[in-house]
């Protein structure tokens, strides 16, 4: 199919099978400040049926429209079926995948220090924001998309945090603790980072009562109650309890 431009936005016509675009002002926000900025609609263009109706590409056509930008389409046989395929099975970007990106193009120092510690502590990445700053807000991971993370001067000692965690894992997989996906969840995580940096916690002591109370490890609903299974854990026969 050839692909067409034009800025005469009024050959197309939109169809109420289609999304609508005031249902995600926030995703048209976003997608209007990287076309604005790098402008690549001439590689994605629009793709219409031959009566014009947009059957994908409507934020496009509308950011297009509003910015009086030339808009590249598309003519071609293509059933409303399509509207339906296009939209259910779009895969968004993994966060991972955007760690890797700005680590490895744009050489982050950062970036690839964030990349190291997700594959090496096999967590995501609400997990792992959870577990190394103890929160993993929308305000975070946009900073993130952006390309503007950096890592604290004041952090926790990471490698410390780090490798205690995986010493915890390694004895959960070796009791066969199940389900074991909930050790890398984010309301674990939490709860360990937070038993982590009370004053005198002792992770040997830790792991010592952890062999005889292993069994109270057990699915939480919410970092607070993960966090009293841990504590209790640690203040058994403790004669200096936390």
């Amino acid at each position: 199919m050839e692909i067409l431009k034009t800025k005469d936005y009024s050959i197309f016509k939109k169809t109420s099978l289609n999304r609508n675009v005031e249902d995600n002002k926030s995703h048209l926000r976003n997608l209007e400040r990287i076309i604005l900025h790098d402008n690549y609609l001439a590689l994605h263009p629009i793709i219409c049926n031959k009566d014009m109706e947009i059957i994908d590409g409507q934020h496009r056509f509308e950011i297009a429209r509003k910015n009086n930008l030339e808009l590249y389409y598309l003519i071609g046989d293509v059933s409303y079926n399509h509207i339906l395929e296009a939209n259910l099975y779009q895969k968004k970007l993994p966060i991972k995948d955007v760690i890797r990106f700005y680590a490895y193009k744009d050489n982050k120092k950062d970036y690839k220090e964030l990349l190291d510690l997700t594959t090496s502590l096999n967590l995501n990445i609400r997990s792992l924001l959870a577990l190394l700053f103890g929160i993993a807000s929308s305000t975070i991971i946009n900073i993130i998309k952006k390309g503007n993370f950096i890592l604290p001067d004041n952090k926790v000692n990471f490698n410390e945090l780090a490798i205690h965690y995986m010493e915890l894992i390694s004895f959960v997989k070796q009791r066969r603790v199940t389900p074991y996906s909930m050790f890398s969840s984010f309301h674990f995580c939490l709860a360990f980072r937070n038993l982590f940096l009370k004053e005198n916690f002792d992770m040997s002591l830790f792991m010592s009562k952890l062999e005889n109370k292993w069994y109270e490890l057990t699915p939480q609903i919410n970092h607070q109650k993960w966090y009293e299974i841990l504590i209790n854990i640690y203040n058994w026969k403790n004669h200096n309890p936390l």
